[in-house]
């Protein structure tokens, strides 16, 4: 019997939104900058006025160099073209071990800066 393995689902990375009356307030809508396949949970920041990928990247004090705007919620392959789609923003629980952090030489350290910077968006890892 062929066994097969499923990928994260979509917002599976979510353990609660704040949804005030099905308006769904934790989300907002962005176009993700073509050249990026951006999975369900990364961390994301603004180029211009489009969402890319955060790199993860730190300062000597250990604090992120990014500022953090959310969470991809959905898988979005804009390899080739912008690509329409939400993110979380604000106001939600997250399951940190389904965030898709980006890896870097100093995995604990960008973690951890990337989880305060998105603490400061009410996104909380659990």
């Amino acid at each position: 019997m062929t066994t097969l393995t499923e990928g994260q689902h979509k917002g599976e990375f979510v353990v609660q939104l704040v949804d005030a009356d099905r308006g769904d307030i934790s989300l907002e809508n962005g176009t993700f900058l073509a050249g990026h396949d951006v999975p369900d949970g990364t961390p994301l920041k603004k180029s211009g006025s489009k969402l890319v990928p955060c790199d993860g990247s730190v300062n000597s004090a250990g604090g992120s160099d990014e500022t953090v705007v959310g969470l991809s919620y959905g898988h979005y392959d804009a390899t080739n073209a912008d690509v329409k789609g939400a993110y979380v923003a604000r106001l939600a629980v997250v399951d940190a071990s389904l965030v898709n952090f980006p890896v870097t030489g100093d995995q604990t350290t960008s973690d951890a800066a990337l989880t305060t910077e998105l603490a400061k968006l009410f996104i909380i890892s659990r």
